[in-house]
């Protein structure tokens, strides 16, 4: 994975063994790209280890306001989602700098509920 600028690279983990995965992941993507610049999507399988990654690109300029309001946005979808039994969401967002190979933790961990064991021990 080659990327030349700058990229916000969000891990989701979704523990969920019910029939909404498939539907929370879409509609998790679809919130996001809508607001993405880029729909380039580099990874989507969420049945490997219930992960999914993939790429969306911003300015460096507004960096700062755009990770912000990716936080307000996926927050908003856990309020929606908590309901959900057995769901729990990790969101990893990193800022990636290439070029500089510096790689700043801006935010580390969204929860929806309180399965955080259940994840670990996946």
């Amino acid at each position: 994975m080659h990327v030349i600028g700058h990229d916000l690279i969000i891990m989701m983990y979704l523990n969920n063994t019910n029939d909404y995965r498939a539907a929370f992941f879409n509609d998790i993507l679809e919130e996001l790209k809508s607001e993405s610049k880029s729909e380039d999507i580099l990874e989507f399988e969420p049945d490997l280890r219930s992960c999914v990654m993939f790429t969306l690109d911003f300015s460096l300029s507004n960096a700062e306001e755009q990770v912000s309001h990716y936080k307000r946005k996926l927050k908003c979808l856990e309020k929606t989602r908590a309901h959900l039994d057995e769901q729990l969401i990790m969101l990893q967002l990193r800022l990636t700098v290439v070029g500089k190979q510096t790689t700043e933790m801006v935010h580390q961990l969204f929860r929806v509920d309180t399965l955080r064991n259940q994840l670990q021990g996946v």
